[in-house]
């Protein structure tokens, strides 16, 4: 699996002085104010808050965490946790390749000390923003109990289930393993990455059996190798193992060797196959649920998206449409309800964060 963000947000306004205190309460909490960062020339014109959060038995996990405060309103702004995928990858990567206030200047790629520049389309222009490195072992988190490394699918989302409010959205979501395995083959011919031969061959071969293929199928096998790409962003890695950084960050001494984007050995365990049911679950207790996908990622294709929520059997209110920014399609919607608490349960956008940065905040900040 690759990097992806998942998030979940208030909605509506919150007051976050009372979220912080509810947040102090629940947990024992170290935090450390940033007004500089390697790499930045100046102090920070936003605030920025580092620090770790205790959480299981005797506090012996230690979940690193950003807050951005937001360059609004942060009284009255709505208070956004975002949890990065994978499972391992640091929020880092969130926060300087997709939606933070931060990016690298990839003109210094190579240097021993990349260069930071703002963001013009961060979602901190309208939301305060919390980055948690979860699940323990990803990104600066840690923890005092080697045990405490293995972690689940129903296991992790106890340590961050207490910043659920009244709402959530997940974005690229891997939320059926199966489906998001086998629409790869059929999304890759989509975009041209796979010739019209090779498809033909592995539909043909397969019988659209692309995850669980027959083993003594040789064409099929054949078919199937012709997708497997990965990409690096190797200048985070750079900036997060200067020693001036972690210094900045108030990074603990000692608790970590070398910082990774994407933590491959954090050992977690895949113990659920699908977890759309728990969608429909979540909209029946009232909550509303904004799911968008980017249409060019072969991890996660948006098709697979569409198959799982399709399958909640939603009352559509809105059928799939386009919806535009300064007249140009930023993306297409569709917008369900479940009938039994007749509230509006899932949202379909369709773009690419990291290609269309100007488009994201609008989804945050659209009613």
């Amino acid at each position: 699996m690759a990097c992806f963000s998942l998030m979940t947000s208030t909605i509506s306004s919150i007051c976050l002085t009372s979220f912080l205190l509810f947040f102090l309460l629940k947990t024992t909490a170290s935090q450390s104010i940033v007004k500089t960062l390697p790499g930045f020339d100046g102090e920070l014109p936003f605030k920025l808050e580092t620090g770790y959060m205790s959480v299981g038995k005797n506090d012996e996990v230690q979940i690193f965490y950003y807050f951005f405060e937001s360059e609004r309103d942060p009284q009255n702004d709505p208070l956004v946790l975002s949890l990065t995928g994978g499972p391992g990858c640091s929020s880092l990567y969130a926060i300087a390749f997709e939606f933070g206030p931060i990016n690298f200047d990839f003109s210094t790629y190579g240097s021993s000390l990349p260069s930071l520049v703002l963001n013009s389309y961060s979602w901190t222009k309208m939301a305060n923003m919390i980055f948690v490195d979860w699940p323990v072992g990803a990104g600066f988190s840690y923890t005092t109990n080697p045990e405490s490394y293995y972690t689940s699918d129903s296991k992790s989302p106890k340590d961050v289930y207490k910043f659920l409010q009244k709402g959530y959205f997940v974005g690229n979501p891997i939320t059926d393993v199966y489906l998001v395995k086998n629409e790869k083959v059929p999304y890759a011919h989509n975009m041209g990455l796979i010739s019209d031969e090779y498809f033909k061959l592995a539909r043909c071969s397969c019988n659209g059996e692309y995850v669980i293929p027959d083993l003594n199928n040789v064409q099929c096998r054949y078919a199937l190798e012709l997708i497997n790409e990965e990409q690096y962003y190797m200048i985070s890695e750079t900036w997060a193992n200067n020693p001036y950084v972690r210094e900045a960050l108030h990074i603990r001494e000692g608790t970590k060797g070398e910082w990774v984007r994407y933590n491959k050995s954090v050992a977690y365990a895949v113990d659920v196959a699908s977890s759309a049911e728990y969608h429909l679950l979540l909209s029946k207790q009232g909550y509303r649920g904004l799911v968008y996908s980017g249409d060019h990622d072969m991890e996660a294709p948006y098709s697979s998206t569409l198959k799982w929520i399709r399958s909640l059997n939603l009352t559509l209110d809105d059928d799939w449409r386009q919806w535009k920014v300064d007249k140009q399609i930023a993306g297409y919607i569709s917008l369900g309800r479940n009938d039994e608490v007749n509230f509006y349960s899932t949202s379909c956008y369709f773009f690419e964060s990291e290609r269309d940065p100007e488009k994201d905040p609008l989804v945050v900040s659209r009613p």
